[in-house]
């Protein structure tokens, strides 16, 4: 998202808790961005980057700043472009500290590696453990940083200019980001795009979205790069900047535009992976799938653990669209219990399933599973029986992960990173002591208890020739390694084929089973411990992951990739799955170590003094890509001596330097005219914040040719730490004319103060000051009593709401979860001009979600006013409706226009035309799938997706008093009185920068419909 998008959202954010007004039609909900911790910042700088840290992980910056050096050279040489400017680099230890971001105001999810933000080049990254991951990430969203300076340079200067109309296409930035940072192509690109083109939902590319742009877009770079050459990358994109078309870009340098390009990608991909079908078989070919997710909606099945009478499975699904741990019969997958509801509280803000998994305790009574709580990760014990949680454990690390419950039933065994270290810890349950049994830089993973208690298998990217602490090591390629315990020696089970993870042992300790890629694609393998033999037990299209063997030893269940997501499979006969010694290997892999060997025999002829090297086994880092860096860092100048010291210390280290506040613009825009009755007139809008977002300040002007016609904001935005506040000042002047048609201004200035507190990323509570003076004054007099109504008010209003929102959302709107809100709000009697009341007001919403997009919705909101000044509440019409019909022309007094409050929707109806100072409203609706694709040729070319379709019903009430209010009636006919209700249908669609929506109502009181409907077109997602 870029800067200007954030500063829009913040400020109008504020403008709506100042301004309370009429027009504020929707409370505000939202999920938090719950900052947990206060972080200490420093700064190293190399040549083209600073990098931003904490206090302590210094280490963590230095291996950052080094591998973007290194990365920038490839990214230079592939694009021919040197960057204009420094690039901010800001790293997290951890992705719950990365998650507390204020570079952009998004909740970030966990499965987002990093990101880089456009306006000011900030590239934001968090380390997760592994250094191989790291220094992709860093690789990736580097590229992201210098197409932005290619395309855009100065991004201030660009928004006047005409370059800053040309959008790069995802699939491009996001293809090319994973193409230089994967060396080209990986294996887990070639799994889903192998699986797309064989299972037929390879999309042409200026449709593709989501999760498979990153991998079409890679592919479709591949493509360019193999048949085109490198060379087209930076002349498509120099092209785009100067045309400002993709389509006008690709013709010019390749010929095809992006329709012609899909069509001859996709045909290729078909080419190259449909023979693969002859070779390997689909997972439920050899194994009982006990999970499909295309049939219950579920995207993730995953991280399957036997329980240890084996009858019983304990997975990670998304199937009801919050990530959750259910117990599925391992017969046939029947759910027998939703145990964990995740995603919901803050105890369970995230389950990290994407990195953990699941260990039931020897007696099958209990499991273990790690969550973020709170803001960082512990280990939950919980009873099976009742889903009640007994024990949590607690410890001072970054982030916890793959527990391993002990055969004795006493200690538990996981992942820990700790200031950028990831190791194996063990625990005792009934103490929480806690030891740490590896202590190095090496990426340990995946600790797996052997049958006897003696040994813990793991995976890890330590060297197999010196298990020294080193920070120079060929980092992301995975073997398996056993750790005894007593002595904690440590011996390697796999060397040099593929990269090996995943271990899980046989009952009787002789064999483990394991992942690994050697063929190219990730099949399970199993271990003899005693004869040292290792062979493949699947041989399958695309993938398989985290097997658990069963206690019998006669099964093992696994999840696989296929179709586009994950399901749970159980392999029953444990056997050689083809007669040869391996599994055929892909083309990928083939045509890789042909080329890596190739390289390798060129390298030595130059270098004969330099030993060769084997990079068959760098999945990740490919040879091809290893010995192109070598050779880019002999190629490339050297920058100038001077220039490297004055970032490094005489010993060779950077200089570490605290971290400064220093304000730059995140947004800039506006615009002068002039008239004949206001004269000149100038509007601007400013928002200036520091490097990491903590400090925001925000002016807004709309200058006239004197003062006090002139309206200006000023707002200050603090959200460094937990408590958020904001304060500011503000002065507006309006011109409105009455139901009288008389001509009057409003001018109102004051203060505003606010105060949020978020108890978890789910619920919060804020507290908003406002003081607001209101006069007014009329240009002509009452046409009756031919007096000026000139009035002047001075109000103090204190709100507290109490927030908490769970929503999942969809294309239009919220689609699973809830949301509620209390608030109450005062405006005390301080003065003799003062308005004085209190107001208080309920909404709870609720979401079913079924058959993928089918949605029912509850609202019930209500609300009431006392005090001499009572607010009104409005109710009538659809929110942010256009054009609407007002259903009053009484709704100009300062009560009225300032404090009151639209309620909506309430369709049949116009807008205010139910007003008092007590209301209720209910909406019931269905949300369908209506049009999943419209496209029109003439008279415009027009394109829309998923269009939604609604069936609703609206009833609610507003009245003054109590005695008067009746219901309904039976005078002429049982039916509606003072309540009123409205049915209809509607249309939504997404238009990419709003949603749109169409709605037909007709009102009706049970006894009478009216003869023709009202009609609502209006902006803006659903309630």
């Amino acid at each position: 998202m870029r800067s200007a998008t954030y500063c829009l959202i913040m400020f109008s954010l504020v403008s709506l808790l100042l301004l309370g007004q009429a027009a504020a039609q929707e409370p505000y909900f939202g999920k938090n961005k719950v900052h947990y911790k206060y972080f200490d910042w420093y700064l190293i700088q190399s040549e083209n980057f600073d990098v931003y840290y904490y206090k302590g992980e210094y280490a963590l910056a230095k291996f950052a700043a080094d591998v973007l050096q290194d990365a920038y050279l490839k990214v230079r040489r592939e694009l021919r472009y040197d960057l204009t400017k420094r690039i901010p680099v800001i790293i997290y230890n951890s992705p719950n500290d990365f998650q507390q971001t204020n570079v952009i105001p998004n909740l970030i999810d966990e499965g987002v590696g990093g990101f880089t933000e456009a306006f000011k080049t900030r590239v934001v990254v968090p380390f997760t453990g592994s250094y191989e991951d790291f220094r992709h990430v860093l690789h990736h969203e580097l590229t992201h940083a210098v197409i932005y300076n290619m395309l855009y340079g100065n991004t201030f200067g660009s928004l006047f200019s005409r370059q800053y109309l040309f959008q790069l296409p995802l699939w491009f930035a996001e293809g090319y980001a994973e193409y230089s940072s994967r060396g080209g192509w990986d294996i887990q690109a070639d799994m889903v795009i192998r699986d797309a083109a064989i299972n037929g939902y390879l999309t042409p590319l200026e449709f593709t979205g989501g999760f498979l742009v990153y991998k079409e877009g890679q592919s479709a770079i591949s493509y360019i790069v193999e048949k085109y050459g490198e060379e087209k990358l930076s002349e498509i994109l120099t092209k785009g900047r100067s045309q400002l078309s993709m389509d006008k870009a690709l013709k010019s340098a390749i010929g095809l535009d992006q329709k012609g390009l899909s069509e001859e990608w996709m045909k290729a991909q078909r080419k190259r992976y449909w023979p693969e079908i002859a070779l390997r078989k689909e997972a439920r070919e050899f194994a009982k799938q006990l999970t499909h997710h295309p049939k219950d909606g579920s995207y993730v099945n995953e991280k399957p653990a036997f329980s240890p009478a084996g009858d019983r499975l304990a997975i990670f699904s998304d199937r009801s669209d919050y990530t959750e741990i259910y117990i599925v019969s391992a017969i046939d997958g029947k759910v027998i219990k939703r145990l964990v509801k995740g995603e919901r509280s803050g105890d369970f803000e995230s389950l990290h399933s994407y990195v953990s998994g699941l260990a039931w305790s020897p007696d099958g009574k209990n499991l273990v599973f790690a969550s973020k709580s709170k803001g960082i990760d512990i280990l939950n014990l919980i009873r099976v029986k009742d889903g009640k949680i007994y024990k949590r454990l607690l410890f001072q690390l970054d982030a916890i992960r793959s527990p391993s419950w002990s055969p004795d039933g006493e200690r538990i065994a996981f992942v820990g990173i700790k200031d950028g270290e990831s190791d194996i810890y063990v625990t005792s349950i009934e103490d929480q002591e806690l030891l740490k049994l590896t202590d190095d830089v090496y990426g340990d993973e995946d600790p797996s208890f052997s049958p006897d208690g003696r040994f813990l298998a793991f995976s890890s990217d330590r060297p197999q020739d010196s298990f020294g602490d080193s920070s120079e090591y060929d980092y992301g390629h995975y073997d398996l390694y056993l750790l005894e315990l007593e002595s904690r020696r440590i011996t390697e089970l796999t060397k040099g084929e593929g990269s090996n993870t995943s271990p899980t042992w046989s009952p009787d300790g002789s064999k483990i089973c394991f992942v690994s890629d050697r063929n190219g694609i990730y099949n399970l393998y199993v271990a003899d411990l005693d004869s040292s033999e290792i062979f493949p037990i699947t041989n399958v299209l695309s993938g398989c992951f985290s097997p658990s063997w069963s206690t019998e030893g006669d099964k093992i269940a696994f999840s696989a990739f296929q179709k586009g997501g994950w399901d749970i499979f159980v392999i029953k006969e444990i056997k050689a799955a083809v007669e040869e010694d391996a599994l055929a290997k892909t083309p990928y892999l083939l045509a890789l170590e042909l080329d890596t060997v190739s390289v390798a025999v060129d390298t030595v002829e130059e270098e004969p003094e330099e030993p060769s090297r084997d990079f068959s086994s760098f999945v990740f880092r490919a040879g091809k890509n290893e010995l192109d860096s070598l050779a880019e860092l002999v190629e490339e100048e050297i920058p100038e001596k001077s220039d490297t010291i004055s970032y490094r210390l005489a010993n060779g280290e950077y200089r570490e330097r605290k971290y400064k506040l220093k304000f730059t613009p995140d947004l800039v825009s506006g615009a002068l005219s002039y008239d004949t009755f206001f004269g000149f007139q100038g509007q601007s809008l400013i928002a200036v914040s520091d490097m990491l977002g903590n400090h925001t300040f925000i002016l807004a002007t709309d200058v006239v040719n004197t003062i006090d016609q002139s309206n200006f904001q000023i707002f200050y935005l603090y959200q460094a730490r937990r408590l958020s506040l904001g304060t500011g000042i503000f002065h507006t002047k309006y011109y409105y004319i009455d139901d009288l048609d008389r001509l009057f201004s409003d001018r109102m200035y004051g203060a505003v103060a606010y105060f949020s507190f978020p108890f978890s990323k789910f619920t919060r509570v804020d507290l908003d000051l406002t003081q607001l003076s209101v006069d007014r004054r009329y240009n002509e007099p009452h046409p009756v009593t031919q007096t000026f109504d000139d009035r002047s008010v001075k109000v103090l209003v204190a709100s507290l709401s109490w927030i908490n929102d769970t929503v999942l959302w969809g294309h239009t709107g919220p689609i699973n979860g809830s949301r509620s809100l209390f608030s109450y709000e005062y405006a005390p009697d301080i003065t003799s001009r003062s308005l004085t009341y209190g107001a208080a007001r309920m909404d709870f919403r609720k979401y079913f979600h079924f058959k993928k997009r089918y949605n029912f919705v509850f609202r019930l909101t209500g609300g009431f006013s006392h005090g001499d000044d009572r607010k009104k509440f409005f109710l009538g019409g659809q929110s942010n409706w256009i054009g609407p019909s007002l259903g009053s022309g009484d709704i100009y007094g300062i009560n009225e226009l300032y404090f009151g409050n639209i309620v909506t929707p309430l369709r049949g109806y116009r807008y205010f035309e139910v007003s008092g100072s007590k209301f209720f409203l209910t909406n019931i609706e269905l949300r369908y799938p209506f049009v999943e694709h419209f496209i029109m040729k003439f008279p415009l070319p027009l394109t829309l997706h998923y269009i939604n379709g609604t069936l609703f019903y609206d009833m609610g009430a507003a009245w003054n008093e109590n005695d008067r209010f009746k219901g309904g009636t039976s005078e002429g006919g049982t039916r509606l009185k003072d309540i009123k209700a409205g049915f209809g249908f509607g249309a939504r669609v997404n238009l990419g920068f709003f949603v749109l929506r169409y709605d037909v109502g007709w009102a009706t009181d049970f006894d009478w419909v009216a003869a023709k409907p009202r009609h609502y077109v209006s902006l803006g997602a659903e309630f």
